[in-house]
């Protein structure tokens, strides 16, 4: 992933940025003739955390002060409100105070339960309205 950058940047189409690894990729036939542009960081996360299109993820653009941003990928879902970011699988959800542990190791769900049922419902509402495969 880069930022600011387009296709035609690259060496092997022409562009003056070395390359090695696409180049190589190219010189043998591989070239990639599909490429997708969210020109914001926010939607381009959101897709490439979800593999949804960003109005599919429910980020048309960036996300406001306030916004959750939802993703699920392989069976793993998460919802980020705020401070506040609600992990986990089908079986179990972890709530992280991502200001205090950003490294997301004290799982507060327990001491919680009100906030993790708010957030695990804000996350089936989007999973429902994005068609998400649950």
């Amino acid at each position: 992933m880069a930022d600011d950058m387009g296709f035609s940047d690259l060496g092997c189409y022409g562009g003056e940025i070395h390359t090695p690894n696409r180049d190589s990729l190219a010189a043998n036939g591989l070239r990639f003739s599909q490429f997708y542009n969210a020109a914001r960081c926010c939607p381009t996360r959101a897709s490439l955390l979800t593999g949804l299109y960003p109005h599919q993820a429910g980020i048309g653009g960036m996300v406001s002060p306030g916004e959750a941003l939802y993703w699920e990928h392989f069976g793993n879902r998460a919802v980020r409100a705020g401070s506040w970011k609600l992990v986990g699988t089908k079986k179990q959800w972890k709530l992280h105070n991502m200001e205090n542990d950003r490294t997301e190791t004290r799982d507060l769900a327990a001491g919680q339960p009100e906030r993790v049922k708010q957030m695990a419902a804000m996350w089936e509402a989007w999973a429902a309205r994005c068609d998400v495969v649950k």
